[in-house]
């Protein structure tokens, strides 16, 4: 007899391990369970004799199943679907966004070769040093306000008037009504404010003269002193009074205040030299003036009565016009006097 060794089972082969499932966006949350590995029953031994030989068969006996590994997959915590779309959605217009403005940067930036050094423009400047204030400001208010005003004989507008850029250095203004006119001179500073209030009320001047004069100041007439007040612009005039068939001239100076009157009183007198033969008492308009012979006596212009008397020849009345150049008389009372 032969003896048959007993069966030995054989060894199963190890089981490779599943790789790791990839965590997707739809991944629902694993449930942990545990699977139940059968464990097979030790093979039943056979006797054997020492002689008998070994065979290992290569099938597996029946109902013989490989042992598996139990794994347990912890539960991952429930992902928010919506949270994690949004977030997907913003990082993808963020990289798009960058993409976009780092293409135009590298389409726009100028080509520069390689390897050449990079010089700085020659055009770039220093910042610029603040500019100098050169203006001032210029406030100017009339009583009453509405007057007109000229800026160097520009229109600037109507008092109360508040100019902001006004060149520095002097500058005349011009008050302007519709009866009269006011000028002053004003100096602007740089970087101040000057304010200058003028009064635009009228004034008035009477001339008192024995003769009709005529009033002007340069080129404008004022009038004549026939018709009494000469309404003037308040301030300090500068008056021309004269008169042309007598020819008189003479410059009067004047400040006119405004709401006020001012008088003044010219007695224009002419040069005349009297005589009488063998000599007179001389009267003027009826006021003595002396005895022959008179010489430069001043009278006063225009037309004049002269009556020379004399204790014996009695008495000569000569009429006579007075004028701005020196005039001369004389009379001879011995003899008759001619009457043409």
């Amino acid at each position: 007899l032969v003896a048959v060794p007993p069966t030995v089972a054989p060894l199963p082969e190890p089981v490779a391990l599943p790789e790791p499932l990839p965590v997707a966006s739809q991944m629902r949350p694993a449930v942990m369970r545990r699977e139940t590995v059968p464990v097979p029953s030790p093979p039943t031994p056979v006797s054997s004799s020492s002689e008998a030989t070994v065979r290992i068969e290569a099938e597996p006996p029946a109902g013989y199943a490989p042992p598996r590994l139990a794994r347990i997959l912890e539960a991952e915590p429930p992902v928010d679907e919506r949270r994690f779309s949004w977030k997907l959605a913003a990082a993808a217009v963020a990289i798009l966004t960058v993409g976009t403005i780092a293409g135009r940067a590298y389409l726009n930036a100028p080509d520069v070769p390689v390897g050449s050094p990079v010089t700085p423009s020659a055009t770039t400047s220093k910042p610029a040093a603040p500019l100098a204030v050169s203006t001032g400001i210029l406030s100017i208010s009339s009583q009453p306000s509405g007057a007109r005003v000229l800026l160097n004989g520009a229109a600037a507008g109507q008092t109360p008037l508040r100019l902001d850029a006004v060149t520095a250095g002097r500058h005349t203004i011009t008050l302007v009504t519709d009866t009269m006119s006011v000028k002053r001179t004003v100096r602007v500073d740089a970087g101040k404010t000057v304010a200058i209030d003028i009064p635009v009320l009228s004034g008035w001047i009477t001339v008192s003269a024995p003769i009709v004069l005529d009033v002007s100041e340069g080129s404008r007439t004022h009038g004549t002193t026939a018709q009494g007040r000469i309404l003037l612009s308040p301030g300090r005039h500068t008056l021309t009074l004269s008169h042309r068939e007598f020819g008189y001239s003479s410059v009067q100076p004047v400040d006119v205040v405004a709401g006020e009157e001012k008088t003044i009183t010219l007695t224009p007198t002419g040069l005349i030299n009297l005589n009488a033969q063998p000599w007179a008492e001389v009267w003027i308009d009826g006021a003595k003036a002396g005895e022959t012979p008179l010489a430069n006596l001043q009278v006063a212009l225009g037309r004049r009565e002269i009556v020379f008397k004399h204790p014996q020849y009695g008495e000569r009345r000569v009429t006579t016009t007075i004028t701005s150049t020196t005039s001369a008389l004389s009379v001879d009372l011995t003899k008759p006097s001619f009457v043409p």
